[in-house]
């Protein structure tokens, strides 16, 4: 694997699906093995569910991980 990218998000759900593609689209570009890793720090909208979904539309082209804390704690703990 060449790169993981890290994603923290908070209350992000109208944006996460973007940013998400948009790693993707640099693994692709750059030809680049790696894994996209979606923290949601906490949310209290809908960013993990949006999250999900679009790791599945990856799949199996691009690795995307989304993992959840329950309580918000910044971003510095989120990375």
């Amino acid at each position: 694997m060449d790169l993981s990218i890290v994603i923290p998000a908070f209350n992000e759900s109208k944006k996460i699906a973007a940013d998400i593609h948009a790693a993707a689209s640099f693994l692709t570009n750059k030809r680049l093995t790696g894994e996209i890793i979606v923290v949601d720090d906490g949310s209290t909208d809908e960013t993990e569910e949006v999250a999900q979904k679009c790791a599945i539309s990856l799949l199996p082209d691009t690795s995307v991980k989304v993992t959840r804390y329950e309580n918000h704690r910044g971003k510095g703990f989120a990375v």
